[in-house]
């Protein structure tokens, strides 16, 4: 696996981390174009660790936004059922993956692109 990211070195704008444990930090900046973020979701159970030349020479920025804990995530869940709250997504078949990506570069998207898998 490690060799298949790397083929994809410079590759993103944005990395969603939402894993708890740790990873290789230089090779997930690899990842990333000039100017990407890699942003994680949730509290971390792990430092980050890596060179400061790695943020610094592809102006890379990591940052976080605190989604809260599973209970309060279920807490949301629960309330979203019992009011019947639903989010407002597009869904895309794997098939127009193409078509949703042009439809997201022209801002076309309202609120959330969801990609289905059969």
């Amino acid at each position: 696996m490690v060799m298949q990211l790397k083929k994809m070195a410079g590759s993103f704008d944005l990395l969603l981390l939402t894993s708890t444990h740790g990873v290789d930090w230089n090779l997930y900046l690899s990842l990333l174009r000039p100017f990407g973020k890699i942003c994680f979701l949730g509290a971390l159970e792990y430092e980050v660790k890596t060179e400061i030349a790695n943020l610094v020479a592809g102006s890379k920025m990591i940052c976080g936004s605190n989604i809260g804990s599973r209970p309060t995530i279920r807490k949301m869940l629960e309330f979203a059922a019992l009011y019947d709250i639903q989010p407002k997504i597009e869904v895309f078949p794997l098939e127009q993956i193409n078509v949703a990506i042009d439809k997201l570069r022209k801002n076309q998207i309202r609120y959330r692109g969801v990609l289905k898998m059969s």
